[in-house]
């Protein structure tokens, strides 16, 4: 049997082991090895491929030049239907989760790096966890991915959802080899900091072996410990990969793949004391239905491997691209909820200019003692700098479709939930989302909802916000009786502290948060106010977050979301008010960066904030009507839909524009199990 040595369990016990895997792992569940794969291609390219030249490239692939061969076959195929090809071959029998990858979703690592392209492992996680983590490719992968304490899934040579990006023939591996510095900076970082256990993965890789090599050269045979599972290897080839790479290799006889489940096995019973609990499968929903290989193919989003695991079906969700183009112009697509029409148009960025000058208006002058009519003003400026046919597009859409905004930096800043369709704003008239254009859901990864959920409030750390306490203090009520088996905590007014904020993030993995509190922008950066004037800045409560992202945040303060272009703080029109706070004033700037993007690449599932200056007892009035709809199994973006259309229907604080400045983040699909009163 394989040796389980102790060391490496300590590693995994102390979250510093990461798991690298090949194709070698996938094979029980009927994906094939480089070498069938490349079979395979040949096969599909025989048309295209004379008698002689199918002669040299058999001759390629049994000296394993695999790369070579691909290169060449692709030239020939083409791009397209070698992506189709791939797309199919790997959507096949992806619902064969093998019992090792389930083990290895109980496992404790830090992180695991896969060169497959197929689904598995984040199926794996979904089915034993209840969650689906980040899941990057190389073109994914920001700075804080290692800060964030937080497992991910690192596909090295791409994703079965991205077909082209992956990395196939040699080409392709140059280009992440030496065109892409984040790659090589992330994976000489994970062999410089952590353990490795190599799974089903060949140490063959030319490029590979010398990144091993050029780190025991460099730090004199002084690197983290190194494992590696393998089969039928010597004592005399044991021996050069210790030297040469720092691999101990820990092998077993050929065709004895068993042993691999075994000594997974093993290491699961050995740190069981310190895993996570995973979630209980009748609290998750987990089904047997079948993984859908055709909608793993084409999915842009995680739902269809949430869908897979769950039976979960999506209500009708619309995508509205919006970018800016490298000339003067705004880029629009228009993807309808079947993804079956996808429109494009473009519109004149000056067109947009008058409508965030329009938007500026109201913000700085939220309270009109003549009404809102520069509200109406800027709702139509917005509309007029969408293409007038997109906007016909969103004026023939149900109204109980989600429409999910993919924005990318240049447009973040724009409210563009305020575009007048049919004299109605969009975020009245459907639930509105926002996602950020750059990271793909997938990387932010999937968090699902039990059946007890756990909260999180935080309500006046500053103890001089009367309308926050009785916020805070309504939500809990709300939830303690909805969910009489919750798990509910509150930091109310001296408690809030970052302390104690520090320590509930780290001992629960809540469902829910909610601050209602002071929040406010320096030097460009939004800031949360705690107990003790003590603040929590953006980057800090990103990082905060990542470690265990919740499901569901709502930071229910001013600017929690972003500030609209052009908005400098401080403001003369916030001078008086400003004043009177106990924290310090912020800087001036003329733009503040978006922190519902940070919480989603934190990996937050959905996130309410503001992008003005809101008034207390309309905010209150708000956070009350969305948690209501939300403890009875409202999803997000419907909750958030009914609760603004009820907080102006009510007229809170007349000649007051509070109710508009909120935006949705995230999935508008999460919801709470229903609690005891359910939505008629």
């Amino acid at each position: 049997m394989i040796p389980v040595r102790a060391p490496l369990v300590e590693y995994l016990r102390d979250g510093r082991c990461v798991l690298f895997v090949g194709a070698g792992l996938s094979i029980a569940s009927g994906m094939p090895t480089w070498r069938e794969l490349m079979d395979e291609l040949l096969a599909k390219s025989q048309n295209y491929l004379t008698d002689a030249t199918r002669n040299e490239l058999d001759g390629l692939l049994a000296a394993g030049r695999y790369m070579e061969v691909a290169e060449y076959c692709r030239e020939r195929i083409g791009r397209t239907e070698l992506s189709t090809f791939i797309s199919q071959r790997f959507g096949n029998s992806l619902g064969n989760v093998s019992e090792a990858h389930e083990v290895i979703a109980r496992l404790p690592f830090a992180a695991i790096v896969t060169t497959n392209y197929d689904k598995l492992l984040e199926l794996a996680h979904v089915k034993v966890r209840g969650r689906m983590p980040k899941t990057l490719t190389h073109r994914d992968l920001r700075g804080t991915v290692l800060f964030d304490k937080n497992l991910f899934i690192l596909k090295a040579h791409g994703d079965l959802d991205r077909p082209e990006e992956i990395v196939l023939a040699a080409s392709d591996y140059r280009e992440i080899i030496h065109k892409n510095p984040a790659f090589n900076a992330v994976m000489a970082a994970l062999l410089l900091s952590k353990a490795i256990l190599f799974v089903g993965y060949s140490i063959s890789d030319p490029n590979f072996r010398l990144l091993l090599e050029q780190q025991l050269t460099v730090f004199k045979d002084v690197v983290p410990p190194r494992y590696a599972l393998m089969s039928q290897v010597g004592e005399a080839e044991a021996y050069v990969l210790k030297q040469n790479t720092g691999i101990e290799v820990l092998s077993y006889p050929k065709g004895a793949h068993d042993q691999v489940l075994t000594f997974l096995k093993e290491l699961q019973h050995r740190t069981a004391d310190r895993e996570q609990p995973p979630a209980a499968l009748k609290d998750i929903g987990v089904g047997e239905s079948p993984v859908h290989a055709a909608h793993l193919a084409k999915a842009e989003e995680p739902w269809a491997i949430i869908s897979s695991a769950t039976g979960y079906e999506r209500s009708a969700v619309l995508r509205l691209v919006v970018e800016r183009t490298a000339g003067a112009n705004l880029h629009a697509d228009f993807v309808t909820p079947d993804q079956g029409v996808r429109r494009t148009f473009e519109a004149p960025l000056e067109n947009l200019r008058h409508a965030d000058a329009a938007v500026l208006r109201v913000v700085r002058h939220p309270r009109y003692p003549e009404g809102d009519t520069g509200f109406a003003e800027a709702t139509k400026a917005v509309a007029a700098a969408l293409p007038e046919d997109i906007c016909a597009c969103l004026r023939a859409l149900e109204p109980n479709v989600s429409v999910v905004l993919r924005l990318d930096d240049h447009m973040a800043s724009t409210p563009w939930e305020w575009a007048d369709i049919d004299g109605l704003p969009l975020f009245l008239r459907n639930p509105v989302t926002r996602v950020d254009a750059g990271v793909p859901a997938r990387a932010r990864g999937y968090r699902l909802i039990g059946n007890t959920p756990t909260v999180l409030v935080i309500g006046d750390p500053t103890s001089d916000l009367p309308d926050a306490r009785q916020e805070a203090q309504a939500i809990i009520n709300l939830y303690s009786q909805q969910y009489p088996a919750a798990q509910l905590r509150t930091l109310i007014g001296p408690d809030a502290c970052f302390e104690n904020l520090f320590n509930q993030m780290k001992s629960h993995n809540f469902d829910m948060v909610h601050y209602a509190g002071h929040a406010w922008v320096r030097n460009g950066e939004p800031y949360l106010v705690l107990s003790g004037d003590n603040v929590i800045q953006m980057r800090e409560l990103r990082a905060l977050f990542a470690e265990s992202p919740p499901a569901i945040v709502f930071l229910n303060s001013h600017f929690t979301a972003y500030a609209p272009t052009g908005l400098a703080f401080p403001d003369a029109e916030w001078s008086r008010e400003l004043e009177s706070m106990k924290f310090a004033e912020p800087s001036a700037e003329t733009r503040s960066r978006a922190l519902w993007k940070e919480i989603l690449n934190a990996g937050v599932g959905a996130f309410v904030g503001c992008f003005g200056d809101i008034l207390d007892e309309p905010a209150r009035r708000v956070a009350i009507e969305f948690h209501t709809r939300l403890a009875r199994g409202v999803a997000v973006g419907p909750a958030l839909n009914a609760a603004l259309g009820a907080a102006r229907t009510a007229g809170a604080a007349a000649h007051d524009l509070s109710w508009a400045f909120y935006s949705l983040s995230g999935y508008p699909e999460l919801s709470l199990p229903p609690g005891k009163t359910k939505m008629a």
